[in-house]
């Protein structure tokens, strides 16, 4: 019995590395330039568009005789597969020399030391620093750590209320103003359910259930998942569980809700969903079926319109023995001529030019200006190093509340309870 134990596990182990070296081989690498001088960066997948984006980075090798390895890191898991993999590089003496992360690795990168601050390079390069004035200030905070630079801002995303115009139209209401109070939301989301001749049912909203789109919700009453210093978690504060109380009967007592998980997605396209919550990167799926029937307007307010946002940046790893090199390519590629180039529809730049340019006068959709608006009172999710940890105690008790499986002052203390241990370390 022994033997066959001891079998079996020298078996897993010899299937685990050869999965591991498959998801290594995986790995794409491109190349532009001679390959003379050439510094490296890792992405995660192929996020932009590969002719737009060799395009900048060829542009950058005939201005500077730098080249570019571009590596498409092979991950599963989403963002946080992804750092695993960037963690793996550099452990093994591979490390890019440029990263591609969204802000909810920052801090993993950060404390554990394996991005540097830009301040001396862009004192040293200051025609390079001068590509990234025009960058929205508000989208550089997150990532200014005692007056260090870290990363400066190329695109992001925040959440707002998507509608239906075809429902409104449906309901016989008109689109409502772009501040809007709880209140006339639910207003709107009771005169958008109800019952066609054909008997389907159609409702007035969807409800959030991810932690970017409910630290949103959370935002404008007043409250947040973790305290300032992301120390300690506030999830049931008095604010808190009241908002969370609100998502949950717009389900079992307004019942102008679906359960989440119980639809398909496309909902929303089909005339059967209102109202949801995202932010631009729905853009693509909007133009993909041709459907241009929607309005933005913000998040509904409670206490307080406080926007939030999540920021993709190109640090520099610690590791890189080619930082000077790095830092022209880091802010080449989030200048403005960058950012107009590159940038998916699915995003908002952080230029502020480009916001001018892309988002603001766009038609699509109806207030697409908020978009841009909306970096002026911008907050950064929150994401320390424990954030991967945290998202899946968050996960597990939201799906509880919205499932009615758990009360929300009970469900929301245990997360708190749980989250806390997680940030002290055990």
């Amino acid at each position: 019995m022994k033997k066959l134990l001891s079998l079996v596990l020298v078996l897993m182990m010899l299937l685990t590395c050869c999965v591991a070296f498959a998801e290594e081989a995986t790995n794409e690498t491109n190349l532009i330039g001679d390959g003379a001088n050439t510094i490296s960066i890792a992405f995660d997948g192929e996020s932009f568009n590969e002719e737009a984006l060799f395009g900048v980075l060829q542009d950058f090798y005939e201005e500077t005789g730098i080249s570019v390895e571009v590596i498409y890191v092979a991950s599963t898991g989403g963002w946080g597969g992804f750092f695993s993999k960037i963690q793996t590089m550099i452990a093994g003496g591979d490390a890019p020399d440029l990263i591609r992360i969204a802000i909810e690795g920052f801090q993993i990168f950060l404390q554990n030391d394996m991005i540097v601050p830009m301040n001396e390079y862009a004192e040293k390069y200051p025609e390079f620093a001068a590509l990234v004035e025009d960058n929205h200030e508000k989208l550089v905070e997150p990532f200014t750590v005692d007056g260090q630079i870290y990363g400066y801002g190329f695109d992001w995303n925040n959440v707002v209320t998507h509608i239906n115009t075809n429902m409104l139209a449906e309901a016989g209401l008109e689109i409502p103003d772009v501040n809007w109070t709880v209140d006339e939301y639910l207003e709107y989301a009771r005169a958008m359910t109800g019952t066609r001749e054909d008997g389907t049912k159609h409702y007035g909203t969807q409800v959030s259930t991810s932690w970017f789109e409910l630290s949103a919700w959370l935002y404008n009453w007043g409250a947040s998942i973790l305290n300032d210093e992301m120390t300690e978690s506030t999830i049931n504060s008095p604010e808190a569980v009241e908002m969370f109380q609100f998502l949950h009967d717009l389900i079992y007592v307004e019942q102008v809700a679906p359960v989440p998980g119980s639809t398909s997605g496309n909902e929303f396209l089909t005339d059967q969903i209102g109202m949801y919550f995202a932010g631009r990167w729905t853009l693509g799926q909007y133009l993909n079926n041709d459907f241009n029937s929607v309005a933005v307007v913000y998040v509904p307010t409670k206490a307080t319109n406080q926007v939030i946002s999540g920021i993709g940046i190109f640090p520099i790893a610690k590791a890189s023995e080619k930082k000077d090199e790095a830092y022209k390519l880091a802010a080449w590629l989030s200048s403005a001529d960058s950012q107009s180039r590159i940038m998916s529809y699915s995003a908002i730049p952080s230029s502020k030019k480009c916001m001018d340019e892309i988002v603001r006068t766009s038609d699509l959709p109806i207030n697409s200006y908020i978009y841009a608006d909306s970096a002026d009172i911008a907050k950064s999710v929150q994401c320390p190093a424990t954030y991967a940890d945290l998202q899946l105690i968050f996960d597990r008790y939201v799906s509880l509340i919205f499932a009615d499986e758990m009360d929300v002052q009970s469900a929301l203390d245990a997360c708190k309870e749980e989250m806390d241990m997680v940030l002290m370390g055990f």
